[in-house]
């Protein structure tokens, strides 16, 4: 039975356990020990979204990934479907997401993604960890002040930019474009902390976590956006 994995990966809030730095860590050596059995040198390409925690917990778990033999890539602040699609096309041993979805501001998450696109099998995820709880009791973290995310590749964003309007404006397509706003947002103004330029999202604003549902902040969206209410 899965005692860190739930359905959408690990969750909790940042810096406790299991998401604190020295659990991190041994998430990512544990991950990349697995990916070694099946890839002399496995790569692994990460994404985040826009928590304040995702940084450090990008950098934990890199440094995790890099002692265990892999090699980590980041697609910068990136959906969660990008992941599963870089993994794929660029035949990446893993792909890992920092996020929470929808829970409050001060939760986080880690989502692993096998080199095809798709969720971990539960066997896989038991055999990640028991060897979580193996190097729990040996290894030592180094602290996440002396630790950096890798590099952002701002090719990864792109090419998934171009994938998604091709599904989105193709002859297929069935859905709306997205708000012409989202663009300007992901490329300018998208990073750690930040919040959409037209409403307040529920899970990133931190007065909304010590009010009822129906008391949250939402801002009315600016004239001419269409995005959905959360």
């Amino acid at each position: 039975m899965r005692k860190l994995f739930g359905t959408d990966g690990i969750r909790a809030v940042a810096g406790e356990a299991p998401l604190d730095p020295k659990t991190i860590y041994a998430v990512g050596v544990a991950l990349a020990h697995q990916l070694k059995a099946n890839a002399h040198e496995p790569t692994v390409v990460l994404g985040m979204d826009t928590r304040e925690s995702s940084g450090w917990i990008a950098a934990a778990l890199t440094a995790g990934l890099v002692h265990g033999g892999a090699t980590a890539n980041s697609a910068g602040v990136v959906t969660t479907p990008a992941i599963a699609y870089l993994a794929r096309k660029h035949k990446f041993s893993a792909g890992v997401v920092i996020s929470a979805s929808h829970n409050p501001w001060y939760d986080n998450g880690i989502k692993i993604f096998g080199g095809d696109g798709y969720k971990l099998p539960d066997e896989t995820e038991l055999r990640i960890e028991d060897e979580i709880f193996r190097q729990l009791e040996s290894v030592t973290a180094p602290e996440p002040q002396n630790l950096s995310a890798p590099p952002v590749n701002p090719e990864f964003r792109a090419d998934y930019e171009a994938f998604f309007v091709l599904r989105r404006s193709g002859p297929q397509a069935k859905r709306p474009q997205a708000c012409p706003r989202l663009r300007e947002w992901g490329r300018f103004r998208y990073r750690a902390g930040a919040l959409c330029p037209s409403r307040r999202l529920r899970s990133t604003h931190p007065c909304n976590s010590r009010r009822p549902q129906h008391q949250r902040r939402l801002r009315r969206p600016a004239s001419g956006c269409r995005c959905r209410r959360n």
